[in-house]
């Protein structure tokens, strides 16, 4: 399954596949899992391979692209090539990439704006990324194992603690109802449910997309035909009081059964999680209404892709970023891509054309707070 949450389809060419892991020096394929860091800002792995080498790889077609498009989901089996980039990204502050946003010269309306979000997005608030070194192995479909344990300890700690109107995600909300109506998505993989919990408290225009589903929220462990009316909040006060994963097992109220967490894994089938598919939906309609739309001449508005915390890992979002800006340049369309990152971990995918931020998610909200009192 490939595409915004599906995980399994990406894939990685031979010439990727046989460069050296930087720590290790075997092929990468063969690389120890805990050989390279992580950054603690936003998870990335730091790697000492040739830019070009380590992004000359190709990832399966993103499934809400095919899907707009009206074609068959057969080509998700087949690799689409990405040029490597070429030049370093430019460098800006988060003030003047936001400007643009909000349309402040009123001269146009603000343009479409697309809003990714990966685990350093949520890294201030405690929530470590559910992969790294000394990870337990597993899916949440066996139970809730010590990796998302962790991910659910950390998501329920900041989830009742601190002040929401304070937080990234809430300032993000309130960010994008300054922009008045003005067309938006907001997409994430994180599971710790923290997005979806907080733009509302800022008055987000639009809910965010859990792509993965969330820590937050349990269902029917049912394998094919889980209990459709089972979905339901995650006892916090359970999870907080646990010193284990086998503390936190519980039964659904419709069928009796087990309960798991509502969150996507790799041998998941067509609706064993529920609710996902229903968010790839609204992606892909969104897709169809923005990312593949032409023929509007040279009226049609730049796309806007914020990228907010995402590496440069396998499941990444900036792969599928790269694969949007690719599709749109195709259709004569214009992409304005901007990551946001500490460090270079994102914008190198991109290369030159892709402006870098060097902030963290807190440093951006706090410039869009500024952003939208200058309004």
């Amino acid at each position: 399954r490939g595409g915004w949450g599906g995980g399994g389809g990406s894939r990685t060419s031979e010439r990727a596949g046989m460069a050296e892991c930087g720590a290790c020096a075997r092929p990468r394929r063969e690389a120890r899992r805990d050989c390279l860091p992580l950054c603690e800002a936003c998870g990335e792995r730091f790697d000492r391979r040739a830019p070009d080498e380590f992004f000359l790889a190709a990832y399966a077609a993103p499934a809400f692209v095919l899907r707009a498009r009206g074609a068959v989901l057969e080509p998700l089996l087949e690799p689409l090539m990405l040029p490597a980039p070429r030049g370093p990204p430019s460098k800006a502050s988060a003030d003047e990439v936001l400007r643009p946003l909000l349309a402040l010269d009123g001269a146009s309306p603000p343009p479409p704006l697309l809003v990714l979000l990966g685990s350093g997005a949520s890294a201030a608030y405690g929530v470590r990324p559910n992969y790294g070194p000394g990870d337990a192995e597993g899916d949440a479909s066996l139970g809730v194992n010590e990796r998302y344990w962790r991910v659910l300890k950390d998501s329920a700690a900041a989830a009742t603690s601190g002040t929401p109107d304070a937080c990234f995600y809430s300032r993000l909300g309130a960010f994008l109802r300054a922009r008045k109506g003005a067309s938006a998505c907001i997409a994430t993989t994180n599971i710790d449910g923290l997005a979806g919990r907080w733009l509302d408290a800022g008055g987000a225009p639009c809910t965010a997309l859990e792509l993965h589903g969330s820590v937050l929220r349990l269902q029917c462990a049912t394998r094919g035909a889980p209990c459709c009316d089972s979905v339901r909040p995650t006892p916090l006060e359970d999870v907080a009081a646990s010193t284990s994963a086998s503390e936190c097992e519980w039964s659904c109220e419709t069928c009796g059964g087990r309960m798991r967490l509502n969150v996507s894994s790799f041998d998941d089938e067509p609706g064993d999680v529920l609710d996902v598919e229903d968010v790839q939906e609204r992606l892909q309609a969104f897709a169809g209404d923005h990312l593949l739309r032409g023929g509007d001449g040279p009226s049609t508005p730049t796309l806007h892709v914020l990228v907010v915390g995402c590496g440069e890992h396998v499941h990444s979002l900036v792969h599928e970023a790269r694969a949007v800006a690719c599709e749109r340049a195709l259709a004569g369309l214009g992409t304005r891509v901007v990551c946001v990152n500490p460090c270079d971990a994102g914008a190198r995918a991109f290369g030159e054309g892709c402006l870098q931020v060097g902030a963290t998610a807190e440093e951006l909200g706090l410039a869009m707070v500024r952003a939208v009192e200058g309004v």
